[in-house]
């Protein structure tokens, strides 16, 4: 049996990073694993564990030890929004730091897990070059995103003080929000007008009615039922609290869309209208122009997606060919940063370039492989003066190989 038996001499497996440093983190404090060669012999590892308090000055110093233990790769696992000031202020201190997702960093089941065994294996897989670092956006982005996720806390804030505005009136038995008998919008023109008038003293139904503008107008008549009921000073002074709340939300929502735009203005990569490209808009006016896609939607697709010059040039690079072939699109899982590039070279190529696509997944069900808002984006261009070709069968290559054909006999 072993004269048939293919041996191979294998070399012996070295570490790929020499000096690592990985990090356990938790709220207040963390765990720190280092693992460097030893000065007395190169062929062992010297490693080092010790706690760090999660305050400023102390990830300063640590910071500053790693530094000068010549760390080349300091890794940290992603806990909570916990793991931020140690990225940033390694980062800033000109360590090479990775993110790298919990999923990743799995410990070997049966073994104890503890905050520094966890620390240890973190750097191991490290060293080993096994993890996989997760995108952390530039400085620029974050901001972006911070903007971006306020707006929306604010927004969810102020539908929350709309609703309980709807719930007084409907405790006095208006029906202003019936969508049929009473104002579409409350918190439109028409609507808001008949809350101030509430909140002022007005109770007369005919004249609250009387206050609708526009379209509203021809339903005046059943406006004057929907607005007769058992309004009283209560009602007016719970509302009157809620409007103060919701109006102050709705300043700094207004705020936030125009800081927002300008943030967005700074960073957006696409050169100004020429006259080669004389249609040529902006990236927020681009995603905007997409069919369900909002400004304010548009604004946090930019934020979750890697806008920043390297993309352009990468996708600067592949627009130089003619042709641009994407193959096997869905036949593995597409990842925030593949669907992000793959929009980008479809939007770069729109009408300029040829491009063909192959895929096992109808471009219609491509928002089951990657975000629906990036997927319509991509679909929407890609489709447009497109030839669709659907093709269905067995694989050819396997229908040879059943066949005897195209197959190479092993000797």
């Amino acid at each position: 049996m072993d004269e048939h038996a293919e041996v191979v001499v294998l070399e012996q497996a070295v570490e790929q990073v020499a000096r690592v440093a990985a990090i356990d983190i938790a709220k207040a404090s963390a765990m720190v694993c280092t693992r460097v060669p030893s000065q007395k012999n190169p062929d062992r590892r010297v490693q080092k564990t010790f706690p760090v308090k999660a305050t400023t000055n102390a990830i300063a110093e640590l910071a500053d030890h790693l530094v000068c233990q010549s760390i080349e790769l300091v890794v940290m696992e992603a806990t909570s929004d916990y793991w931020g000031p140690f990225f940033y202020q390694l980062e800033a201190r000109g360590l090479k730091v990775r993110l790298v997702n919990a999923r990743d960093v799995k410990n070997v089941p049966g073994r104890p897990k503890t905050d520094k065994l966890d620390a240890i294996w973190l750097a191991k897989l490290a060293e080993r070059g096994m993890l996989r670092p997760s995108f952390v956006p530039g400085k620029p982005v974050r901001q972006l995103r911070g903007l971006t996720r306020l707006r929306t806390a604010l927004t969810e804030d102020r539908s929350r003080y709309r609703n309980r505005i709807e719930k007084v009136l409907e405790d006095a038995c208006l029906k202003v929000t019936d969508k049929t008998d009473g104002a579409s919008d409350l918190f439109g023109v028409s609507g808001r007008a008949m809350l101030d008038a509430l909140i002022a003293g007005e109770r007369n139904p005919r004249t609250l009615a009387e206050l609708a503008q526009g379209r509203m107008r021809a339903k005046i008549p059943k406006l004057v039922e929907a607005v007769t009921g058992h309004f009283e000073d209560h009602h007016a002074y719970l509302i009157g609290m809620l409007l103060d709340d919701h109006d102050r939300l709705t300043a700094q929502i207004q705020e936030l869309t125009a800081r927002i735009e300008a943030v967005i203005a700074e960073l957006d990569p696409t050169p100004p209208p020429d006259p080669d490209h004389p249609t040529r808009m902006p990236l927020l006016d681009r995603l905007d122009e997409i069919p369900g896609v909002g400004r304010d939607t548009a604004a946090a697709i930019i934020a979750k997606t890697k806008i920043d010059g390297s993309t352009a040039r990468t996708v600067a690079r592949i627009c130089r060919a003619d042709l641009i072939v994407i193959d096997d699109i869905g036949m593995l899982p597409v990842a925030a940063e593949a669907a992000e590039a793959f929009y980008r070279i479809i939007d770069a190529a729109y009408e300029r370039r040829s491009i063909a696509v192959t895929s096992n997944i109808h471009p219609s069900g491509f928002d089951s492989i990657m975000p629906k808002t990036i997927a319509t984006a991509a679909v929407d261009r890609l489709l447009h003066h497109a030839h669709l070709v659907l093709t269905s069968g067995d694989s050819h290559r396997l229908a040879q190989a059943l066949a005897g054909k195209g197959v190479v006999p092993l000797n």
